[in-house]
């Protein structure tokens, strides 16, 4: 469930996610903003998973930028315009969460988008930036 805090009317809005996964929930979330009236939507992530369809969503999505960190690499096809800034997460994560995150990276070649159980979604945020 999408939780909007604040009015997104006319303004510009930025979601807020630990990370980016297939993409779904960020074109639903930067949906749910545009009908709520915002006239632009950027996005954040820590964890820039994008497996399977995600670059492609994003690609056609109208969010305007996404922010990531590199906690994952974002190499080739993976990497789009609308991913215009990458920070640098060794400056500002704690070492283990950098390790394991990097870990699932290695470990994720190849693999499929998972279904959440029950079709369930995460949840997440929007701020609209006054």
């Amino acid at each position: 469930m999408l939780n909007v805090i604040g009015e997104v009317a006319g303004k510009v809005a930025i979601t807020v996610d630990d990370e980016i996964d297939t993409g779904g929930s960020l074109v639903g979330t930067v949906s749910v903003l545009q009908e709520r009236g915002a006239k632009e939507v950027y996005a954040c992530c820590t964890h820039p998973v994008f497996s399977g369809l995600a670059t492609q969503r994003i690609d056609l999505c109208p969010v305007k930028e996404v922010v990531v960190a590199d906690t994952i690499p974002v190499t080739g096809e993976k990497k789009l315009d609308k991913i215009g800034f990458v920070w640098d997460a060794e400056e500002y994560l704690p070492p283990n969460i950098l390790k394991g995150k990097r870990r699932q990276a290695r470990s994720a070649v190849g693999a499929v988008d998972p279904v959440l159980p029950g079709g369930h979604h995460r949840g997440h945020s929007a701020l609209p930036v006054v």
